[in-house]
């Protein structure tokens, strides 16, 4: 953030020798990083469902060569404050009278000596006014 200071004009002893408005305000106290900055990531994480690496690479594209640690530990920081959305988007979906359900597998590379084939299954329910909460329960979790 660039802000302007300005030098008062006048000999009295009233104003300090720089003017210069408050930083703005952040979203994590002590951060470095600023609020437009995690709209950006939140935005393209959760609204475009990019993945961080991609994320990170858009940012280094306009200049900023941030590591993967710094927005894993932010969005960290970050998810006490989504808490009060995410109750709402569940009490909604609670609220609706159909759902919709999904239930997808996912091939596990590494094999163990007991199994032939390993598959995990990720269940994801949605209605019309609400979609992904779960998905969000299982991002968190």
């Amino acid at each position: 953030y660039h802000r302007k200071r300005y030098r008062p004009t006048c000999d009295c002893a009233v104003h300090p020798p720089i003017v210069s408005p408050p930083p703005p305000p952040k979203l994590i106290p002590k951060g470095h990083l600023g609020i437009s900055l995690w709209v950006y990531v939140l935005c393209h994480k959760f609204v475009c469902f990019q993945p961080l690496y991609r994320v990170l690479r858009a940012l280094r594209g306009h200049g900023l060569d941030l590591s993967s640690a710094t927005l894993i530990d932010g969005l960290g920081k970050l998810l006490p404050l989504c808490r009060p959305l995410y109750q709402a988007l569940i009490d909604r979906h609670l609220a609706c009278d159909r759902w919709h359900g999904d239930d997808t597998r996912w091939p596990i590379f590494e094999r163990s000596p007991d199994q032939t084939n390993a598959y995990w299954t990720l269940s994801v329910y949605g209605c019309s006014q609400v979609i992904g909460a779960h998905v969000l329960e299982f991002l968190h979790s």
